[in-house]
C-alpha cells in the first residue's frame, strides 16, 4: 500500500483558467510550462509560463483547437503540439508562435515527444490504421514508420538524444526502437512472463531510455530498467484508472496522476509510492516533471493546473531525521563485544591471559603492567597478560 504524504505543497494555477487540460511539459529546470486544453470536447488554446506555472499566457496564434499533447526542447524553447483530427504544430520560441507541419498529414494526433534539443520529434495517433511517425528536422518534414504497424498508439517518449523510443498501445502492448524509430520491438515479458495486452495509457523514459515507466487505466503501474526489454509491475501503488506519467532525468523520481483520484510519488524508481493528499483527489489527466524531479506541473480535467516545487524534499528530509544514529565506531582489533573478546584472549594458544575484568571510571587510569590511561568517559576494561596485545583492551558502551 502506498504512504500518504499531506506536508507537500501544491498550488492552484488560477491565472490559466479551469479547463479540460489534455497535456503539461515542463523544460528541464522547471521553469517553463506548457499546456495544452479542449473544453468539454470543443477546442481549446495552448498555454505558456516563464515562472514555473505562477502566471500564464494564452498563445492565440496557434489558434483554437482539439489539442491532445505537446512536448519540448529541454530549455523549453523548442515546442511541439498535435492535434485530435488535426496537424502537427511547432515553435521555435517558447509557444509565441506556431508554425502548421502538415506533411504529416491531419491525423488522430494522440502524443508527441521531442528530443532534448527539440530536434528529433516522434508522434503516435489513435484509431484505424493509425502509425508512428518521426522527425529529424524539428517537424519540417515526417516519416512515417510502419514498422511498428497500424495500431491504437496512445501514448510516446523518447530518450534525450532521440535514439530510443517507447510507445504504448490501448489494449495492445509495449513498443520499444533503439534506431529513432526505423525498427520497433515489442515488449516480450512483464515479471518474467509473456505479456499480456494492456490498456496502456501513457509512458515515460529516463534521459538515457534504459528506465521506462508505464501506466496501464484500470490497471498498475509497470516500470523497466533494460530499456524495455523486460517489466516489472510495481503493485505497491495499486490499481487505478492511472492517465498520466512523468520522470525524472535519471528515472529515480516519478510522479503520476489517476482519474478520480490522486498524484502518486515515487523516490525509487517506482518501487514504493506516496499519495500526494494535499493536492487533492481530482481528474488529473497530465503530468510533468523538471530533470530533477523536484517541481512538478499537473493538469485536471474540468478544472485548473496545479504546480509544486518541493516534491520529495520535505519527505526525504523526514526519512533522514528518522533515521536512527549510525554505529559507533569499531573498537581496537574490530572486537564489538566483550566476551568475543575474553574469547578470542582465552583461545589464543599464546599464552594470552584474562587478569581482570570490569567496568571503569575514566578519571582513573595505570591498570596492567603497561600502565595504560584510559582516557575519559566510561567504558568497560579488560586487562590481559599477552605481550602481543595491548596491555588494556577497551570497548567503550
Amino acid at each position: 500500500m502506498p504512504t500518504t504524504d499531506s506536508s507537500t505543497t501544491w498550488t492552484q494555477a488560477t491565472t490559466a483558467g479551469s479547463r479540460s487540460w489534455t497535456s503539461i511539459l515542463s523544460s528541464s529546470d522547471g521553469t517553463k510550462l506548457a499546456a495544452v486544453n479542449c473544453i468539454a470536447g470543443s477546442p481549446g488554446y495552448i498555454y505558456t509560463s516563464t515562472d514555473s506555472g505562477a502566471t500564464w499566457t494564452e498563445q492565440s496564434s496557434a489558434g483554437s483547437r482539439m489539442w491532445s499533447s505537446i512536448a519540448s526542447s529541454s530549455d523549453g524553447t523548442k515546442l511541439a503540439a498535435v492535434v485530435y483530427n488535426g496537424y502537427i504544430y511547432t515553435s521555435i520560441d517558447s509557444g509565441a508562435s506556431w508554425t502548421e507541419q502538415s506533411s504529416a498529414g491531419s491525423r488522430t494526433w494522440s502524443s508527441i515527444a521531442s528530443s532534448s534539443d527539440g530536434t528529433k520529434l516522434a508522434a503516435s495517433a489513435v484509431g484505424g490504421y493509425s502509425y508512428i511517425y518521426t522527425s529529424s528536422d524539428s517537424g519540417a518534414s515526417w516519416t512515417q514508420q510502419s514498422s511498428a504497424g497500424s495500431r491504437h498508439w496512445t501514448s510516446i517518449a523518447s530518450s534525450s538524444e532521440g535514439t530510443k523510443l517507447v510507445a504504448g498501445v490501448y489494449g495492445g502492448y509495449i513498443y520499444t526502437s533503439s534506431d529513432s524509430g526505423a525498427s520497433w520491438t515489442q515488449a516480450a515479458t512483464v515479471n518474467g512472463t509473456t505479456q499480456s495486452p494492456l490498456l496502456w495509457n501513457a509512458i515515460a523514459s529516463s534521459s538515457d531510455g534504459t528506465k521506462l515507466t508505464a501506466v496501464v487505466d484500470g490497471g498498475y503501474i509497470y516500470t523497466s530498467s533494460d530499456s524495455g526489454a523486460s517489466w516489472t509491475q510495481q503493485s505497491s501503488a495499486g490499481s487505478r484508472h492511472w492517465t498520466s506519467i512523468a520522470s525524472s532525468s535519471d528515472g529515480t523520481k516519478l510522479a503520476a496522476g489517476v482519474v478520480g483520484g490522486y498524484i502518486f510519488t515515487s523516490s525509487d524508481s517506482g518501487v514504493s509510492w506516496t499519495q500526494q493528499s494535499s493536492a487533492g483527489s481530482r481528474h488529473w489527466t497530465s503530468i510533468a516533471s523538471s530533470s530533477d524531479g523536484t517541481k512538478l506541473a499537473a493538469g485536471v480535467a474540468g478544472g485548473y493546473m496545479y504546480t509544486s516545487t518541493d516534491n520529495n524534499t520535505r519527505r526525504e528530509r523526514r526519512q533522514q531525521q528518522e533515521q536512527p544514529a549510525p554505529p559507533a565506531p569499531a573498537p581496537p582489533h574490530d572486537l564489538t563485544n566483550i566476551d568475543v573478546l575474553v574469547e578470542a584472549l582465552n583461545s589464543a594458544g599464546d599464552g594470552s591471559e584474562i587478569l581482570d575484568e570490569g567496568w571503569f571510571d575514566g578519571g582513573e587510569s595505570g591498570w596492567g603492567r603497561a600502565g595504560v590511561g584510559l582516557g575519559s568517559g566510561w567504558g568497560r576494561y579488560i586487562i590481559c597478560a599477552d605481550i602481543q596485545l595491548p596491555l588494556v583492551q577497551l570497548l567503550r558502551t
